[in-house]
């Protein structure tokens, strides 16, 4: 896993306001991912933040091929949104 944790965090209140209640941490970055994507309702936006356009991932000092693009698109193409 990244030593970086990807956070995830929804809100289903009104307010939108932030609490602890209402934020998940998630440390593997493609489960971080599907988990956004589950969770988001129509007219949600995920925002896949903090990695940029960097096609990989740093883990125990090796750097491991991934691209949050992709791993989205793939999510998405497979749930058929």
């Amino acid at each position: 896993a990244d030593s970086r944790l990807s956070k995830t965090s929804t809100s289903r209140s009104s307010s939108r306001r932030r609490s602890k209640e209402n934020i998940i941490i998630q440390p593997e970055r493609k489960a971080a991912i599907e988990l956004a994507i589950a969770s988001a309702e129509k007219g949600d936006t995920v925002l896949l933040l903090g990695k940029g356009a960097e096609k990989f991932i740093s883990s125990g000092g090796k750097n491991i091929p991934f691209s949050d693009k992709e791993t989205a698109e793939d999510i998405i193409f497979k749930k058929g949104i």
